[in-house]
């Protein structure tokens, strides 16, 4: 029996689902809630304790992610579908 390869992930090793963490992003830049407020609603209506710092984590690996630095990282960037509706 053999199984597909796994899809790579935003951020490797990571509990959190890549639609937590896109969620995460887009809250933050599209509809402007700062991340303390996002930890205190993720804990308040999922259960779901996520530090602040973790949060931050993610927006900083995201932004990494979609900045190229010419070395062919635009390729690595686009392969997650970000906007997938998953």
């Amino acid at each position: 029996m053999f199984s597909a390869p796994l899809l790579p992930r935003i951020i490797e090793k990571c509990l959190a689902s890549d639609r937590i963490v896109i969620d995460t992003v887009i809250s933050k830049y599209c509809n402007h809630i700062p991340l303390h407020r996002q930890s205190v609603i993720l804990e308040r209506d999922i259960g779901l304790e996520i530090s602040r710092a973790t949060l931050d984590g993610w927006v900083l690996k995201v932004g990494e992610l979609l900045i190229p630095n010419g070395r062919g990282d635009e390729a690595r960037a686009n392969q997650w579908n970000l906007y997938s509706g998953g």
